[in-house]
């Protein structure tokens, strides 16, 4: 994608699990030993244990704009009136703020992979309906 046309939005990663040292303990027991019943597709599918995968890590890198990750309890904070199923990616340009990809379609992401090629997608389908405007 084009970095000119996204030097004005920001992509939130939006996690269906909440902060803080204890919780990320439970929620690591929780991916290892119950990973079919853990909330967090986002999770599952980015982090290798307690890191990061390293193909996420340069994707979010390589992306050419703003990125930001937060926690359910962050996400609320922040947005307190965006009642919205998690975890998501939204896009935010200004005060506007939209799904780029849904907790639904979470459902269907397997790896790292398909998320990545989800938001590449999903960041042309907006590029080109921007184009059109």
């Amino acid at each position: 994608m084009n970095q000119a046309n996204t030097t004005n939005k920001k992509l939130l990663f939006v996690y269906n699990a909440d902060t803080g040292f204890l919780k990320g303990v439970m929620n690591l027991v929780h991916k290892t030993a119950r990973p079919e019943t853990y909330p967090c597709k986002l999770c599952m599918v980015t982090f290798s244990g307690a890191n990061m995968k390293k193909m996420w890590k340069q994707h979010i890198e390589n992306l050419g704009m703003s990125s930001t990750f937060l926690h359910r309890n962050e996400f609320a904070k922040s947005y307190p009136n965006m009642g919205i199923k998690l975890p998501a990616v939204l896009i935010e340009e200004g005060k506007s703020i939209s799904i780029l990809v849904s907790s639904n379609e979470f459902e269907k992401i397997n790896d790292v992979t398909e998320l990545i090629d989800v938001i590449a997608r999903k960041l042309q389908e907006v590029q080109s309906t921007n184009k059109t405007l």
